[in-house]
């Protein structure tokens, strides 16, 4: 385990451990813990997050910049040797990543009105906060425009019932995971 889940520090967030663990309680369950399939194990529960962000990152792409030049780029991430080693672990550094891809997605479609786009986009970027406290910091700039241009009402409404429920939930459940 890490440093930053023990003690003293414990800094860092239980969802993601918990995530990758669900397919370790169901080898132990069907008594298929086999060694090899409990170190693959992290990395199976991994691939699925992965191949969710390269679609949205796909879906990005043509809504930005169209399909030709989202393919060259997928080629140029594929072919990234840094991007090949480390995109496919399962660091924390990966699932911010991760979250915001999908969050920018459903930011690029957010209107002046609150809606599924809104809740979403509110739920991502604060899973992304709770794992990485630093992960707002692009996300300032971005939302402060948004709000100017648009209207601010539907981000203070998801912030309240969105947001909040999720940071309350997480503490609670750091809370009993580090006791």
């Amino acid at each position: 385990m890490p440093w930053e889940w023990r003690d003293p520090y414990r800094i860092r967030n239980a969802l993601y451990p918990i995530y990758l663990s669900w397919p370790l309680a169901l080898m132990k369950h069907f008594s298929c813990d086999y060694q090899y399939l409990v170190l693959i194990s992290p990395y199976i529960a991994h691939f699925p997050l992965m191949a969710l962000s390269d679609w949205y990152l796909w879906k990005i792409g043509k809504h930005t910049v169209g399909k030709d030049s989202t393919k060259i780029a997928f080629i140029l991430m594929l072919t990234n040797m840094f991007m090949v080693e480390y995109e496919i672990r399962c660091f924390t550094n990966t699932l911010e990543k991760i979250l915001n891809v999908i969050a920018f997605w459903f930011f690029l479609q957010q209107d002046s009105h609150f809606s599924r786009n809104t809740v979403i986009l509110t739920a991502f970027i604060t899973v992304s906060f709770i794992m990485r406290n630093t992960s707002p910091v692009g996300w300032i700039p971005l939302l402060l425009h948004k709000s100017w241009n648009q209207s601010i009402v539907p981000f203070v409404i998801s912030g309240i019932t969105v947001a909040l429920p999720l940071l309350v939930a997480c503490v609670y459940l750091d809370s009993i995971y580090y006791m």
